[in-house]
């Protein structure tokens, strides 16, 4: 994964010299107008919007509009609660594309909570020592540290320590579920070791 840093020194290809600009533009169009249609048959609420605005909100943030797919997923997002309950996991893709769009953004505390929130989600979903929680300990211990190192927050070493707790943890859970030979044991005590470098350091 390249750094956070790197990511948004990048320059980004200008979408609208994308040979398939014109095309999304017309998919949008579509995807437009079967929200409206779903939205005349079963209301604002209608559990088939999900699927059709998270269509939505990927093209347009293909298409360069991050504002537009933050309102688009949003929405996605608030209509799978009303329909499927606070912690279905059914929503964890879309929160992902929002969280990309917020950090494309530079939107760094929507960034950070909605990067919580997906933690808390699935925490929810899976329990404690459920090894599918591994990647989402992996996820946010990771942001944590690209958090600090853009400088988001008031008290930037509580993120480090933060990252410090969600490594360790996936070490344990690494561990106790695969063995202390399991090459992500490894990873997961160098960045420990990292992290704790970056507290001492600053």
């Amino acid at each position: 994964v390249m750094p956070l840093r790197a990511r948004l020194a990048s320059p980004e290809l200008d979408p609208e010299s994308d040979p398939a600009f014109g095309q999304r533009s017309d998919s949008i169009r579509r995807y437009n107008i079967a929200v409206t249609d779903i939205e005349l048959d079963g209301g604002a609420w209608d559990g088939g919007l999900v699927e059709e605005l998270a269509s939505l909100g990927r093209l347009q943030q293909q298409q360069g509009n991050h504002i537009g797919a933050i309102q688009t997923l949003d929405r996605a997002i608030h209509v799978n609660r009303i329909n499927s309950g606070l912690y279905t996991l059914e929503q964890i893709p879309v929160v992902e594309q929002l969280i990309s769009s917020h950090m494309a953004l530079g939107n760094w505390e929507e960034a950070d909570t909605y990067n919580n929130y997906l933690f808390h989600v699935q925490q929810k979903a899976y329990g404690l020592n459920d090894p599918r929680l591994i990647p989402v300990l992996d996820r946010l211990a990771t942001w944590n540290v690209q958090a600090f190192k853009i400088g988001y927050g008031n008290l930037l070493g509580i993120k480090l320590r933060q990252s410090q707790i969600m490594f360790n943890a996936a070490a344990r859970m690494v561990s106790l579920h695969f063995g202390k030979a399991d090459k992500r044991f490894i990873n997961y005590q160098r960045n420990i070791a990292t992290s704790a470098y970056l507290v001492a350091k600053n």
